[in-house]
């Protein structure tokens, strides 16, 4: 997805940081987060979805399962003002927010273990590729996601043209 943001809007990329973060945030790598409820939180969640105490309630049943929407979550107009526009400039004063507003990587003890190891990449890969003039081949010419399990992909062809130094 950096790849494709890069080509699109290669001025949107001075500032690296503020840039990757708007990619995690517009294209998250995964779109939900499924987790079973702890048993000390239960009470505190269904105060917060009351729809799930018939689930918590059972005798013998396993705790209830929830699943964010990282996607929803990172597109809510509450938090991210015009949600659906690429802007980089959004990060560059700020910080991405709490893990209740930004979860790229998942949240909690079972967050990606590759979190800054995936930051580091796609920070040197765009930084390198910025100085260069990339052009990406897209089948459609229209932001195109598809989910495949949990994760987003694009959902069209992805072929780059890079030149040289």
């Amino acid at each position: 997805w950096a790849l494709y943001w890069l080509a699109r809007y290669p001025d949107k990329a001075q500032s690296v940081e503020a840039f990757r973060t708007e990619v995690l945030r517009y294209c998250p790598p995964v779109e939900i987060l499924p987790r079973r409820i702890a048993e000390t939180a239960v009470t505190e969640v269904v105060r917060l979805a009351p729809s799930i105490a018939p689930l918590a309630q059972e005798e013998g049943r396993a705790q209830p399962l929830v699943c964010p929407v990282v996607h929803r979550v990172h597109h809510d107009p509450d938090t991210y003002p015009d949600p659906s526009s690429f802007c980089p400039e959004r990060f560059a004063d700020r910080h991405p927010g709490s893990p209740d507003t930004y979860m790229p990587f998942g949240a909690g003890g079972r967050m990606c273990l590759g979190v800054n190891l995936g930051k580091l990449i796609v920070d040197r890969a765009v930084s390198l590729l910025g100085e260069r003039e990339l052009t990406v081949i897209t089948n459609k010419h229209r932001f195109a996601p598809v989910r495949r399990n949990v994760s987003i992909w694009p959902g069209f062809a992805f072929r780059g043209r890079l030149t040289a130094l």
